[in-house]
């Protein structure tokens, strides 16, 4: 079976499709959320070639998100690594593959997912929901910093804040006036989100 490589991940299509009246040529991908942001990643991958390996993708809930440079998820498998025991082993990698299942399952469920704090027009609104704790604009503010995008001047924060109305009758999801406003912020954060995670990464991966 053909393997398609991202990183350390092989992704494998298979090559008897045609035993499924299928055409090996025309193979389609798919995914959703995580999935979806997932078959964006490939299409974007290589500079875009696909190496034949598919033709064409369908994304539900997801396109490519920002992840920045590569290095900020050291911390993570760090994390990994030393909770599995791997620590002291010459190959790290090597030693996560030799992990027992069960093992190296408990210790990926500890880490943040997500309905974890880090983590349509209203495709917000579900992230937005582990956020309830912040309640004012200062709150907010740290939340992007912290969270979404660390290190941002404030004056880019200013800015991002201003873009989108503490009004709760402007927020996410729109058009329902005051209601859905579970905090004071949940709609602002839903609209900034749903735009962030979502929509503007969509309509960047499709003009690009």
């Amino acid at each position: 079976m053909p393997a398609y490589r991202i990183g350390d991940l092989r992704f494998r299509l298979p090559k008897y499709i045609g035993a499924f009246s299928g055409d090996p040529t025309k193979v389609t991908i798919w995914g959703q959320s995580a999935g979806a942001i997932s078959t964006a990643l490939h299409m974007v991958t290589n500079g875009g070639d696909t190496e034949g390996l598919f033709r064409g993708a369908f994304m539900q809930s997801g396109s490519p998100i920002p992840v920045s440079d590569i290095t900020h998820g050291q911390q993570f498998y760090n994390a990994l690594v030393s909770d599995t025991g791997c620590t002291g082993s010459s190959d790290t990698l090597q030693c996560l593959h030799e992990v027992p299942f069960n093992q190296l399952k408990a210790t990926v469920n500890e880490s943040p997912g997500i309905f974890a704090y880090q983590n349509c027009d209203d495709e917000g609104t579900l992230l937005a929901l582990l956020s309830l704790n912040v309640t004012n604009e200062v709150a907010l503010r740290n939340y992007v910093t912290t969270v979404f995008i660390p290190n941002a001047a404030a004056s880019d924060v200013d800015k991002l804040v201003s873009l989108y109305p503490s009004s709760i009758s402007e927020g996410s999801p729109f058009g329902t006036g005051i209601l859905n406003a579970l905090t004071s912020q949940y709609k602002h954060i839903a609209a900034l989100l749903g735009d962030l995670v979502f929509q503007s990464s969509r309509q960047l991966f499709l003009q690009n």
